[in-house]
């Protein structure tokens, strides 16, 4: 049985079918860095139900993409987007391979452990000039590498301490991420 997942600001309610995560705390308090979106282009890049997709559809932004590996995210992201009255673009596929050649202003992200260095090292070819990623990730022996990565392609900043998910043992540490 699918469960119904509602966020207050923006608005977005979420139905996440079983095998499509519920957002848990780290996704909210990504979320609320979802500003001056308005007229931009979005690819929330591993969707789940799309929460930061029709969130950035609801906020304004011009044109909003959302991609994941998993037919069943793809699909409750379309169901979302319509339950929600916008407009995504969701496709199927790895990492950026869905979005082949187009670039964004914002790439929001919430990777699973296996893909953190490959969304660090191919996300600049897919952002515009000035864009943005905003992503979160646990902090582990390997965050300062990942750092290290972020250094070498964007000006950084790390964002306040994000909530411990209880999914995840270890704490969480959010970026927002400008390309060189």
């Amino acid at each position: 049985m699918a469960q119904v997942f509602t966020v207050e600001q923006p608005r977005v309610d979420l139905e996440c079918p079983p095998g499509v995560q519920v957002p848990g705390p780290a996704s909210l308090d990504l979320l609320k860095y979802l500003f001056s979106i308005r007229g931009k282009s979005v690819l929330d890049l591993g969707c789940g139900a799309g929460l930061f997709a029709i969130a950035s559809a609801k906020l304004g932004a011009a044109e909003v993409w959302a991609t994941d590996a998993d037919r069943a995210a793809v699909d409750a992201t379309r169901r979302n987007a319509e339950r929600n009255g916008v407009d995504v673009i969701a496709k199927l596929g790895e990492l950026f391979e869905a979005v082949d050649g187009r670039t964004f202003d914002l790439i929001i992200s919430m990777p699973n452990a296996d893909s953190y260095e490959a969304i660090l090292r191919q996300a600049p070819e897919y952002l515009d000039r000035g864009g943005e990623l905003l992503t979160c990730f646990p902090v582990l022996d390997e965050t300062p590498r990942f750092e290290s990565l972020l250094r070498e392609r964007f000006r950084f900043r790390q964002l306040p301490e994000t909530r411990v998910d209880p999914r995840h043992e270890t704490p969480l540490r959010s970026y927002l991420a400008m390309k060189l």
